[in-house]
């Protein structure tokens, strides 16, 4: 028999696998034995690996997956999903007098067919496991100090007692069906396999398993000790042989590993293995694209895994040019699409539970529908200029936040068929809606060109006609409304993948990380090793506690870790060259922003003990977009709008800013570029300020002394103007709701404990007078031959027994600290005491006689009462330190950006830039 061997002294493990068949078995008998595999994808590698062996024509053998192998031997059509939900409804209602809806129910139906599954795979005793578990509920339940069972804990009791009920009736019930569950399918083949292995006529090999379940690890010990099967295991001594290894856990479990002879690639492989830490994802993907282009690898001999399988769409962004080959395993997630984002939109806005959020009889909620228009799919059908039409503009001046469909769609008669869908918010059968939804998805792909979001609404369409194929069929339809069909649309749309089309053997593969199962690259690169993704998650979705598990011997938190361990150790083993890279952004999860303890393992490990293989941290500097870096210079014209913004005069505010961020002070003080105005959904902070203002505005303007009884009178007549400037900003009234109702409560409580303090003052330092309020005060610097403006409003003015002080309201948190300076070159860092010094210089070049006490009111710091500006030392101003002001202006200010060489560019110390 002629064979071919590839570099045989290098061979992955497929190759030698292969080898080791082909010795056995005639080329004429390949055709009959089978190979049993983790995955598809290891099925087509050792299909080419095959060919390339042999030098002759054969018919390939059998190849398929555990799951699939098992599954044959069972002679079951499984069912799961949301098919197998609305079935363990029916029987859960059989059993319960006071069932929960089905909407309810549904969020517990996957846990519950999970566990289920788990019993069967095991080959577990249901009703001995389930009633240890009732009965460790029922000590959860019982107590010294109330002897009898609330009514609550009696139902939570019930639930345990019938879940024993439920399995068999469940099993029974799926069996009328001619269906049966996963697990299930799994203990009817281990029953079954002395019947079967005897229509076995041929050898079968079961290559590179490792975590089994129990009826798999029965189904296989019966195949090896009648030796109708061999098994292969892909391992490494580096982690079979040592205990403290998890990653070794499952080779040392299952005694029919034992006998294998595992190689000591991972030591005597030499490797060099690069850690790099990334400050983002975006990161990630950068420093992955350097190392294919930069690294010189061999790209066909090359893996890239991405352990977070999200990162895939920037990626796909980032390829560089040198990769002429590539082949995507995982498939494209559609979430990721702007489709899926429009029928996400649109699914929730048509749930009864959603509908007060989204739409208020025939009006549409502002933002919802900004969301829709908004989304880039639509950019040929809406006008760009929608947001400058002079309806639009109304609309948003109106801050209301429902808006007339009818009136909008008369305006914008382009958006008619678009926001059709409105209509079924009216329908009420499930069946009449989904045809309805698949109506419109259809019309919809005629408006949208893009083919991967055309591909989302084909492959949508899809799942909606299965979900009405499954409600079809259901025994108890009169249960299913329209928000379960949107829940069961959204978990089963979002689970589709686009498949891409590349040469799946050649060129750099790119792959998810359950994918590198059996599959040996000399170039390997890990993207998200962190801990949080490797191994992951220890949240446990199962009903089963954790002392349950591990007394019936099903896995756990530990044997997920032993797997995800495996994993990263195998796909490594026989690499050379090996890139872990991880993030230290800090994200929702826990030890999101920590490196994988695998790499920590290996450092401790490997680091110094293994002359073989090198174990570097490196890191990658990446250059700032180019949005960032730009640079804006001091030209002819640059120098005319500083002018023209001289005349307009400086602010405060304007001269924070350019010491906070030339270049944001260059967007919105010479270009004045302004933020798009929004409607608010919850009332923004800006706005929350504004509104106080006005109020203390209007309790003040009247001018004159203020006593202990003006203040009181004040609490009593400010709840009322402060509704009235509520309602100004919200005429729909939507402040007394949820968020916003808070935020008027603190508005309410702000103001109250404000004067509470007023009234404390003059207690302790005597009546104030109030002189003005809202007063827009301005002054002129002569400088060369230009006459510069420099302007301020001044909240309040008061005139007490120590001068005049200057009151500026904040609504934001102000300590001492804030305003409390010892010279002008700290104003960067103190922007609230270069606010108060402008209005205390703007006020002395009104009246150079008096003391001046600058200060400000926090609304939120309430027990700071007023805080004064202080200067070294002092809270009251004189002459000097306005003549030293003018001058800082002058020479900090005015000729910087009169100066040719003066650059606006971005200050990477600031970070609430507009534009940067």
């Amino acid at each position: 028999m002629a064979t071919k061997r590839i570099n045989s002294n290098k061979n992955s493990f497929l190759d030698e696998v292969a080898i080791k068949i082909i010795n056995e078995i005639k080329v004429d008998d390949l055709k009959d034995i089978t190979i049993v595999l983790p995955s598809r994808r290891s099925g087509i590698y050792f299909k080419k690996i095959l060919s390339k062996q042999l030098d002759q024509t054969f018919f390939l053998p059998n190849i398929i997956t555990i799951n699939e192998f098992i599954i044959q031997i069972s002679d079951c059509e499984v069912i799961n999903g949301f098919e197998a939900e609305l079935e363990l409804y029916s029987c859960y209602k059989k059993i319960n007098e006071n069932p929960e809806s089905l909407d309810l129910f549904l969020n517990l139906a996957p846990i519950i067919i999970n566990d289920f599954n788990l019993i069967d795979k095991y080959l577990l005793k249901a009703d001995q496991l389930l009633f240890d578990l009732k009965s460790i509920k029922d000590i959860e339940n019982w107590s010294f100090n109330n002897p009898e069972l609330t009514e609550n804990q009696k139902s939570f009791a019930n639930f345990w007692t019938q879940l024993g009920e439920l399995y068999h009736l469940f099993h029974q019930h799926l069996n009328k069906l001619n269906y049966t569950t996963e697990g299930h399918a799994y203990r009817i083949a281990a029953n079954k396999i002395k019947e079967k292995a005897e229509k076995f006529t041929a050898p079968i090999y079961l290559v590179g398993l490792n975590a089994l379940s129990k009826s798999e690890e029965s189904i296989i010990n019966y195949l090896l000790e009648k030796q109708i099967a061999s098994i292969y295991f892909d391992g490494d001594q580096y982690y079979t042989k040592n205990p403290d290894q998890e990653a070794g856990h499952f080779y040392r479990k299952f005694p029919f590993f034992k006998d294998q002879s595992i190689p000591n690639n991972f030591l005597s492989t030499e490797k060099k293995i690069n850690i790099y830490e990334a400050k983002t994802d975006l990161d990630q993907i950068h420093i992955a694209s350097t190392i294919l282009q930069k690294e010189n690898l061999n790209l066909s001999s090359t893996a890239l895994y991405l352990i977070d399988e999200n990162l895939l769409t920037p990626l796909i962004h980032n390829i560089p040019k040198n990769v002429n080959k590539l082949n995507i395993t995982m498939g494209f997630t559609i979430k990721n699409t702007y489709s899926f984002a429009l029928i996400k939109l649109i699914l929730n806005s048509l749930d009864n539970k959603n509908e007060n959020t989204y739409w208020k009889g025939d009006y549409i909620n502002y933002s919802f529908l900004q969301e829709i228009l908004s989304l880039p799919i639509f950019n040929k059908l809406i006008p760009k200029t929608l947001n400058k039409t002079t309806y639009w503009k109304k609309i948003i001046k109106s801050n209301r936040k429902y808006i007339a469909l009818n009136s909008f769609t008369t305006e914008f008669k382009e958006t008619k068929d678009l926001l059709s869908f409105y209509k079924l918010k009216s329908i009420k059968s499930p069946i009449d809606f989904i045809n309805q939804l698949i109506e419109y998805f259809t019309f919809l792909k005629v408006k949208i060109n893009n083919k991967i979001e055309v591909n989302t609404l084909e492959l949508s369409i899809e799942s909606i006609k299965k979900i009405e194929n499954y409600i079809s069929n259901y025994s108890d339809k009169k249960f299913i409304n329209k928000s379960i069909i949107i829940r069961a649309l959204l978990k089963q749309i979002s689970m589709i993948k686009i498949p891409f089309y590349g040469e799946p053997l050649q060129g750099l593969q790119v792959m998810g990380f359950l994918e590198s199962r059996v599959l040996d690259y000399k170039n390997v690169i890990l993207l998200s090793c962190n801990e949080s993704c490797l191994p992951g998650s220890e949240f446990d979705n199962s009903l089963f506690p954790y002392d349950v598990k591990k007394h019936y011997k099903i896995p756990g938190i530990f044997e997920k870790d032993a797997i995800f361990s495996y994993y990263f150790y195998r796909s490594i083993q026989r690499a050379e060259n090996i890139y872990l890279i991880y993030s230290t952004n800090e994200k929702s999860k826990i030890g999101s922003s920590e490196p994988s303890r695998y790499i920590h393992q290996l450092e401790k490990e490997i680091k110094h003990n293994h002359k073989a293989i090198l174990l570097e941290k490196k890191h990658f500097k990446f250059s700032e977009n180019q949005q960032s870096q730009s640079i804006i210079s001091n030209d002819k014209k640059t120098i005319a709008e500083i002018h023209t913004f001289f005349q307009t005069g400086i602010s405060p505010s304007s001269i924070n800013c350019y010491l906070s961020c030339p270049k944001d002070f260059y967007v919105k003080y010479l270009l004045k570029i302004k933020e798009e105005p929004i409607i608010e959904e919850t009332i923004e902070n800006n706005t929350w300020g504004t509104i106080i203002h006005n109020t203390l505005q209007e309790l003040f303007k009247e001018l004159g002394i203020i006593t202990t009884k003006k203040i009181d009178a004040f609490q009593q007549s400010f709840p009322t103007i402060l509704q009235e400037e509520f309602n100004k900003k919200f005429p729909d009234g939507r402040f007394k709701e949820g968020k916003n109702a808070l935020l008027y409560h603190q508005a309410f409580k702000c103001i109250n404990i404000y004067l509470q303090n007023e009234k404390k003052n003059i207690i302790k330092n005597g009546d104030f007078e109030v002189v003005a309020v809202e007063k827009k005060l301005e002054h002129f610097i002569k400088y060369e031959n230009l006459k510069i403006k420099i302007k301020g409003n001044l909240d309040r003015i008061d005139k007490t027994n120590n001068g005049i002080r200057i009151i500026d309201y904040k609504s934001g948190f102000v300590q001492k600290e804030d305003v409390k300076i010892n010279g002008f070159n700290t104003f960067k860092k103190h922007k609230y005491a270069l606010q108060l010094m402008t209005y205390a210089y703007l006020f002395h070049s009104t009246d150079k006689d008096v003391n001046i006490y600058p200060s400000i009111v926090s609304l939120k710091n309430p027990k700071s009462n007023i805080i004064y500006l202080n200067y070294k030392k002092n809270t009251a101003l004189d002459e000097n330190v306005f003549i030293e002001f003018e001058e800082y202006l002058i020479n900090n200010f005015i000729i910087n950006l009169l100066d040719e060489e003066c650059e606006f560019q971005h200050d990477k110390s600031s970070k609430f830039c507009m534009v940067c």
